[in-house]
């Protein structure tokens, strides 16, 4: 792995870290929250360091992927703006936060299975991967089981969306 390479996936496990701290402390990924402001900050670094990596010569899915993640958390801070969806804007923000949080876990299981171990990768055609898609598919429903458990966690704690945050 290149030095960027070693870069890339030291920063990349910040926000990972910070969101799992955050989910079991709040419950949700609040943009913010002093961690909140964190991970979003780890999250943009995680992305930036990742387009330096990504040596095709033309945009990927990867490319595509970090400039959602990037407008997925852009679009939460920018949520209390917007006095039109101020009852939603608590439940949209659980989703595009969680959602930001998922996406990462789509290229960091793509490429840790098509590397590691070293030398004898467990899933070395990539994302084409029976094991690739298996893992994905439990990633994703853990991301929908999350949004249900937010959803259900707001709702439980106010009537109105617009009084919490």
């Amino acid at each position: 792995m290149s030095a960027l390479g070693i870069i890339h996936t030291l920063v990349s496990l910040i926000p990972i870290l910070l969101a799992v701290i955050l989910l079991l402390q709040q419950g949700h990924i609040n943009p913010r929250s002093k961690l909140g402001f964190w991970y979003s900050l780890s999250t943009v670094a995680a992305v930036t360091t990742a387009f330096t990596i990504m040596k095709t010569g033309k945009l990927s899915e990867g490319h595509f992927l970090g400039i959602l993640i990037l407008l997925l958390i852009g679009a939460a801070y920018l949520l209390p703006k917007l006095s039109a969806l101020q009852n939603l804007a608590p439940l949209l923000e659980r989703v595009l936060m969680s959602t930001s949080f998922f996406l990462m876990f789509i290229p960091t299981t793509v490429e840790s299975l098509s590397r590691l171990p070293v030398g004898a990768p467990l899933a070395p055609e990539g994302p084409e991967s029976p094991l690739v898609k298996q893992i994905l598919g439990v990633i994703f429903l853990l991301y929908l089981a999350g949004l249900f458990w937010q959803y259900k966690r707001l709702k439980g704690t106010t009537t109105k969306f617009s009084q919490s945050a």
